[in-house]
C-alpha cells in the first residue's frame, strides 16, 4: 500500500513532467510561443489568456508544488508570445504593390462568421473560383486579412450576383468594404466602412468606436453615416437605385478607390470623388470584406504605396 508521503512525491513528479514538457515545446494554452510558428488567434483559432489569466494558471501550478524555476519559464515563454504578437500584428506601410486577390488562393485572408467563429467556413461563403472571390452573403460575417495596414492606396472591383438571404432577401443588396480594422472579431469589428449597399455605395460608416472628420463633423457613435453626395431617400428594396446613383447598373463591375495616409481617407467610386476625411481613428487596421446578406463578387483588391508617404 502507497503512503501519502509517497503518493505526494508521485504526483509531484508527474506535475513536474507536466510542467517541463510545457517548457520543452513552448505550449500555454494559447498555442505555439515559437516566434517561428504562427500565433495569433486569426492564424491558430486558439484562445488567447489574458495576463490575469495567466497568473491564476501560474499560481494554480505553484499552489499543487509545481518547481517554480520550470514555472518561471512558462511565463517566459508567455511573454514572448504576446510581445511576439504585438510586433506581427503591427500595421504595415505599404512600400511596394500587393494583390490580395492572387488569383490562386485566399492566403492573404482568413475568415469569420457570426456564431461559428474563425475559419469555421463549412458552407463555403467565401470562395475562390476562375479568380473571383465569391462572397455568397448565406452567412453574416467578413474575409479579413490577416496582416493590418496603414499608408496606401487600395483599389477593389466589385459586381453583384443574383442571390439574396434570410431578413434581406427582398431588401437591398448589402455588403461593404472596411479599412482600419482593430480589436475582436465580431459583428463589426472596430473600423471604417465604405459602404457597398444598392442607392447607398459610397458612403462611409463608421463602426464599433471608429470615428471621422469631414468637413469639420465629427461621427463617433456606431454606425453613424457620411453620406456621399447626391444621396437620397433610399427603398430598402432589392434593386433600388437612385437617380444620382454612381454604382453602375446591376451585374457590371464597379471599382471603389480608398487612399489611407495618416489619419487622413480619401474615397472614390467609379473615379468620382465621394469624401474626403480627417482625424480617422483607427488610422491602421486590418481590411475586411463583408458578407450581409447578399451575392457579391470581387476580382481585384490590391494595395499600393502612396506617394509621399
Amino acid at each position: 500500500m502507497i503512503s501519502n508521503a509517497s503518493f505526494r512525491a508521485l504526483a509531484l513528479r508527474g506535475l513536474s513532467m507536466l510542467v517541463g514538457c510545457f517548457c520543452a515545446l513552448g505550449w500555454l494554452a494559447a498555442g505555439q510561443t515559437n516566434p517561428a510558428g504562427p500565433a495569433s488567434a486569426a492564424e491558430t483559432n486558439q484562445p488567447v489568456l489574458t495576463p490575469v489569466a495567466d497568473e491564476e494558471f501560474f499560481g494554480w501550478l505553484l499552489g499543487l508544488g509545481a518547481d517554480s524555476n520550470k514555472v518561471a519559464q512558462l511565463r517566459q515563454a508567455a511573454d514572448t508570445q504576446r510581445y511576439w504578437g504585438w510586433f506581427r500584428d503591427r500595421p504595415l506601410a505599404v512600400r511596394q504593390p500587393e494583390q490580395l486577390l492572387n488569383g490562386r488562393d485566399l492566403a492573404a485572408f482568413y475568415p469569420w462568421l457570426e456564431r461559428e467563429g474563425t475559419f469555421a467556413d463549412r458552407e463555403g461563403v467565401f470562395t475562390l473560383t476562375n479568380g473571383l472571390l465569391r462572397i455568397s452573403g448565406q452567412r453574416t460575417g467578413y474575409l479579413a486579412t490577416r496582416r493590418s495596414y496603414s499608408n496606401y492606396r487600395l483599389v477593389a472591383e466589385f459586381k453583384w450576383g443574383e442571390a439574396t438571404w434570410g431578413r434581406r432577401k427582398e431588401r437591398t443588396r448589402n455588403s461593404g468594404l472596411c479599412i482600419h480594422g482593430v480589436g475582436e472579431d465580431k459583428v463589426w469589428m472596430r473600423s471604417i466602412e465604405i459602404q457597398i449597399a444598392e442607392g447607398q455605395t459610397g458612403d462611409v460608416v463608421v463602426l464599433e468606436g471608429a470615428k471621422l472628420t469631414v468637413d469639420g463633423q465629427t461621427k463617433v457613435r456606431s454606425y453613424d453615416t457620411f453620406k456621399r453626395p447626391g444621396s437620397e431617400q433610399v427603398v430598402d428594396k432589392t434593386g433600388f437605385r437612385g437617380k444620382e446613383d454612381l454604382e453602375k447598373p446591376h451585374g457590371e463591375w464597379n471599382t471603389l478607390e480608398v487612399i489611407a495616409l495618416g489619419a487622413t481617407l480619401r474615397v472614390k467610386v467609379n473615379d468620382t470623388p465621394v469624401l474626403a476625411g480627417e482625424s480617422a481613428y483607427p488610422s491602421a487596421g486590418r481590411i475586411y470584406l463583408q458578407s450581409n446578406g447578399a451575392e457579391i463578387f470581387f476580382r481585384r483588391l490590391d494595395v499600393y504605396p502612396v506617394a509621399g508617404e
